[in-house]
């Protein structure tokens, strides 16, 4: 997995394959960060994120009829504390942030959905928790599509 150079994700050493099976983890991450920022001020640019702390993580999944040692996962989801250091219009910024990433349907063949949030400043350490990483992944899951 190929992080930009700028960034740092040394947070998910050895826990990257709970990332079941997204191509390019690291590059999403950032490209959804940049997205959600350069929508609320235009021009801003990710200068680097650097991952902080142990990332959270949840996942459901079932036994496998055929295999029941083995556990088929259909519904993930993580989230991980980070400082975005930014260059907006108004000058080059330090953004603390709490990231989610939720993905369910993951185990049908083109059902796989996903849901993001990011969470700044003082949202992002109430964000950091893992009752409402639980919440929000429960009810993304729950959602009709």
């Amino acid at each position: 997995m190929r992080a930009d150079p700028r960034d740092d994700f040394s947070i998910f050493a050895d826990q990257e394959h709970m990332f079941f099976g997204l191509d390019e983890p690291y590059a999403m991450i950032r490209a959804q960060i940049e997205e959600t920022l350069r929508a609320q001020v235009a021009g801003t640019e990710v200068a680097a994120i650097r991952g902080l702390g142990e990332p959270l993580w949840v996942s459901l999944g079932r036994k496998l009829e055929a295999e029941p040692d083995k556990v088929q996962i259909g519904h993930f989801a993580f989230c991980f504390r980070c400082a975005l250091d930014l260059g907006t219009p108004r000058g080059r910024e330090r953004l603390q942030a709490c990231v989610t990433f939720m993905f369910r349907d993951i185990d049908i063949e083109g059902g796989a959905q996903s849901r993001y949030f990011l969470d700044l400043g003082e949202d992002a350490d109430k964000a950091f928790d893992k009752d409402i990483l639980t919440h929000r992944f429960l009810e993304f899951r729950g959602e009709v599509s």
